[in-house]
């Protein structure tokens, strides 16, 4: 606890598993998978079972290697507790920064499950892809409540396969699923009726929302 950076931070390591930890009063992302340059590329990571309140971020595994960085995939996101996120200025320190936190619970961009999570009181609860880095990813079953947003996609003409169903959101109005076309949540946001029974979009329909429930 008290952390000014991440509770929890795996650099290019394969066949990981983050497990049972109670995080409290992070300032960065708490839960941070990342292969952060040409090859430190990381293979198999479990998130399960943590708990996080109040941080920056909740739960990352990023990077795809589209910007001099490696690719960080394969990933279950499943039974994690995250609530009270803020955007946090995070100062230059050890190449890391200065830039703001998003205040997201879950982030993820390639080959990645995200399943049975609560996400409370945040920016955003859970955003699939950041630009052309989001393949073959499924969101389901998860509750995101007073989140801004609840679930965002990436907008990019790249954009892989994604299956965004089972879920319930409450208390992002308009917003509940919505499309967005950067590393975060800035606009222009492009919002999707959350209750539709089915519906596919993406330049070749390879994004299915299906069964959610938003009020």
């Amino acid at each position: 606890m008290n952390c000014d950076f991440s509770a929890i931070r795996i650099n290019g390591g394969s066949r990981c598993t983050i497990a049972d930890n109670t995080c409290w009063n992070i300032r960065e992302g708490c839960l941070y998978y990342e292969a952060p340059a040409a090859g430190q590329n990381g293979t198999g990571v479990t998130i399960v079972n943590n708990k996080v309140d109040t941080a920056g971020d909740g739960i990352y595994v990023t990077n795809s290697g589209y910007f001099g960085d490696g690719t960080a995939r394969r990933a279950i996101i499943q039974g994690n507790q995250i609530s009270n996120l803020s955007s946090n200025a995070i100062p230059g320190s050890g190449g890391i920064g200065p830039y703001s936190t998003m205040a997201i619970g879950v982030t993820v961009e390639q080959d990645c499950i995200v399943t049975g999570n609560i996400v409370e009181s945040a920016l955003g609860g859970i955003k699939l892809g950041v630009a052309q880095g989001a393949r073959d990813l499924v969101c389901e079953g998860n509750l995101l409540r007073q989140c801004g947003v609840g679930i965002a996609f990436s907008a990019n003409s790249s954009a892989g396969k994604m299956v965004i169903s089972g879920n319930v959101i409450t208390g992002a109005g308009s917003n509940a699923i919505v499309s967005a076309p950067t590393i975060g949540l800035a606009p222009p946001l492009v919002s999707y009726n959350a209750n539709t029974l089915s519906q596919t979009v993406g330049s070749a329909s390879q994004i299915l929302i299906a069964h959610n429930r938003a009020s």
